[in-house]
């Protein structure tokens, strides 16, 4: 159950770290509790000893899902809010972010020209272990080239 196929930790050069998982499987676990954790963790993991929390650098926990958790877009973006929707903080200053990437409301079949680039983003994780087999991957890599 815990093997990975997508986890990286990401550090960009304006110091935003952001924590990519890959969550193929249904768990026991509780998913959206799990990654919360996780941005709790990685966001307080910053050396903060003398330092003013102005300078706090930005995490994100991004979640590659292969289950549908909201129902709208395939991408999401959730920050620390008031329950009536009000921001925390301003939306510049908001340094703690959860994105979600919900692969099933992705159509598999479509062909692959009418995919925009997170539908094809999407297809290459699902299908890259079958390579230069599958067409559409195959196209993909020829394109990059």
């Amino acid at each position: 159950m815990k093997n990975s196929r997508l986890d990286l930790l990401v550090e960009f050069d304006d110091q935003t770290t952001v924590d990519l998982e890959m969550q193929l499987r249904q768990t026991k676990d509780h998913l959206p509790n799990r990654f919360n954790y996780y941005l709790a963790r990685l966001h307080g993991s910053q050396d903060m000893e003398g330092k003013s929390y102005s300078q706090l650098k930005e995490t994100i926990v991004m979640i590659f899902f292969n289950l549908i958790i909201v129902d709208d877009e395939i991408c999401s973006t959730f920050t620390m809010r008031k329950w009536s929707g009000i921001p925390f903080v301003k939306e510049s200053e908001d340094r703690m972010k959860l994105m979600t990437i919900e692969m099933p409301k992705v159509d598999l079949n479509k062909p692959l020209e009418d995919m925009n680039e997170q539908e094809k983003m999407i297809y290459y994780f699902l299908n890259c272990h079958k390579g230069m087999d599958d067409s559409k991957i195959r196209m993909m890599v020829e394109k990059m080239w």
